[in-house]
């Protein structure tokens, strides 16, 4: 019975370089920083982990029997190509070599390559250190010249961390920092780009497919891309990853979003309204019907009613004063009496009005909650939250342009904002205009 003959000792040491990874047998860097030659006493100082790498190359060249660089002749054409065979293993798995007879009648081959010899090596490295003009000039290569200014370039940074940069940025909404971390997350998802030295034009191409494969509304598309764009500009702003960014920047100008904003928008119907809100207040959910009849009210989008805080509300007068999320603009509302009621129903588990569960509702669980009742009221899918903003600041038009802009929380050219804010009554014909559109809308359906 043959036994297979186990070799013993230790494996062979080797190093990882930090810059590609790559590992070096045979070399170790101990813990006091000295580079130890494995299985042998030596070792050496040098700061630089190339030099280090070039050293021991030097080494393994003059005490392993190589010759790389060198002329061999051989007594056979047999050695000769075992000798190319080392040399290019030597040599990194590439080499160009020359075999031929070593003279008439001597029986022998010479074989030979285009590589430097160690020693010449050593001496070209020497000549780059401390005489770089000079090579440069013997080699055509300008950038060898200023080798003493470059910088050894570093990896570029993640999409990620460049997202989270963003995320933490002084006076960003918490509603406003998760929809960047989350639209990051798609981009980075679709476009398979970790970092930002990832974003390329084919994988911008792929990014705008997905995107635009019918899952996302013209405007929606137009957010995704705005923000994506915005957290690499933030970037720069604070210095980080500059160069890669701009270059991104400069790649993402590719996306485009046309016909965005229609220019006659499609605001719900009563019927509509009134269906999804029977099938919330059927499902016992009273705190998303009184979110519904407060975005109906004051013409809220899904993520300004769900961040809705008690301090922002006067229930003994009807009225809220506050400010647009996304402006810090104020804007004022006079409630009709169901909303009031409605929200005195309320529990007051926190600061914000309106809570799931597990927290106070975001732009995502309003959404959410939203697409559960609309399925179960048949209505169909294109009927979306943000048409109730429509619907209110349509018919608030209607009464007067700037009760409309001051209900929507849009700046009124001419007021001061605590003008407003201290007569939140000035809106109360264009909040009572679309309480009675919806009212007559939802008896004439009743009957």
């Amino acid at each position: 019975m043959l036994k297979t003959i186990k070799k013993r000792g230790r494996p062979q040491a080797s190093y990882r370089l930090t810059t590609t990874g790559e590992r070096i047998h045979g070399l170790l860097r101990r813990a006091d920083g000295r580079w130890k030659i494995s299985a042998t006493r030596q070792t050496f100082v040098e700061p630089d982990e190339m030099l280090a790498v070039a050293r021991f190359r030097q080494w393994q060249a003059k005490h392993q029997g190589g010759n790389l660089g060198q002329l061999a002749v051989h007594a056979t054409a047999e050695a000769a190509m075992i000798d190319i065979a080392r040399r290019t293993n030597a040599a990194g798995g590439s080499l160009s070599a020359t075999v031929k007879l070593a003279g008439e009648g001597t029986g022998g081959w010479a074989v030979t390559d285009h590589t430097l010899s160690p020693e010449q090596w050593a001496w070209l490295r020497h000549q780059i250190i401390e005489r770089p003009q000079w090579v440069a000039e013997q080699v055509g290569v300008e950038q060898v010249g200023y080798i003493r200014d470059l910088k050894r370039p570093r990896t570029s940074e993640t999409l990620k961390k460049v997202g989270d940069l963003y995320a933490a940025k002084v006076g960003l909404s918490a509603n406003e920092a998760s929809r960047s971390k989350l639209m990051s997350k798609e981009f980075t998802r679709a476009a398979g780009a970790e970092r930002i030295s990832d974003i390329t034009h084919d994988a911008v191409v792929v990014y705008e497919r997905v995107i635009q494969s019918g899952t996302y509304a013209p405007k929606s598309i137009l957010h995704r891309i705005r923000k994506v764009r915005t957290i690499l500009a933030y970037a720069i702003k604070r210095g980080t990853a500059v160069a890669d960014c701009r270059k991104a920047l400069d790649i993402t100008a590719m996306l485009e979003v046309r016909d965005h904003t229609p220019l006659d928008p499609r605001q719900i119907t009563p019927h509509q309204f009134w269906s999804i809100y029977d099938a919330a207040a059927g499902a016992g959910d009273r705190v998303f019907a009184a979110l519904m009849l407060t975005a109906l009210n004051g013409a809220f989008y899904s993520s300004e009613v769900a961040k809705l805080k008690w301090q922002e509300i006067d229930l003994d007068r009807g009225e809220i004063v506050a400010r647009r999320t996304k402006t810090g603009v104020s804007r004022v509302a006079v409630l009709w009496p169901e909303t009031v009621e409605a929200l005195n129903n309320l529990d007051r588990p926190g600061e914000y009005v309106f809570n799931t569960r597990v927290r106070s509702y975001t732009t995502f669980s309003v959404l959410e909650a939203w697409r559960k009742y609309r399925g179960n009221s048949g209505q169909p899918e294109d009927v979306t939250f943000g048409r109730i903003r429509d619907a209110g600041f349509t018919v608030a038009c209607r009464i007067s342009l700037d009760q409309a802009r001051v209900l929507a929380g849009l700046r009124l050219p001419g007021a001061s904002d605590h003008c407003v804010r201290r007569n939140p009554q000035f809106v109360a014909n264009a909040c009572r205009a679309i309480h009675d559109e919806f009212t007559a809308g939802r008896n004439k359906r009743s009957g």
